[in-house]
């Protein structure tokens, strides 16, 4: 494998994921959180995140949402749940 394909490669694929992440964001979460993730009709996704900012944390909250909030949980497939939390937590 070329040095430059080791040194590339890995780039590309955040870039892709960080890219794909930004448009489910766009479309699924900015609604309610806003375009720049600063809070609206829901809370900021900027700083300490009230459910915590590990990438596990965020999964478990877009999965299974917060019962009493208007926090709905998102059936996403797992590229795009990792493409997404990839894009909050950046």
């Amino acid at each position: 494998m070329p040095l430059c394909w080791i040194v590339v490669a890995p780039h590309r694929l955040c870039s892709q994921a960080s890219a794909d992440g930004e448009a489910i964001f766009n479309s699924s979460c900015s609604g309610c959180h806003g375009s720049e993730g600063t809070g609206g009709r829901g809370p900021s996704l900027r700083g300490e995140l009230r459910v915590g900012n590990q990438a596990s944390d965020i999964q478990k909250v877009l999965q299974n949402g917060i019962p009493g909030t208007g926090m709905p949980k998102f059936d996403f497939d797992e590229d795009d749940l990792r493409a997404v939390v990839s894009y909050v937590q950046s």
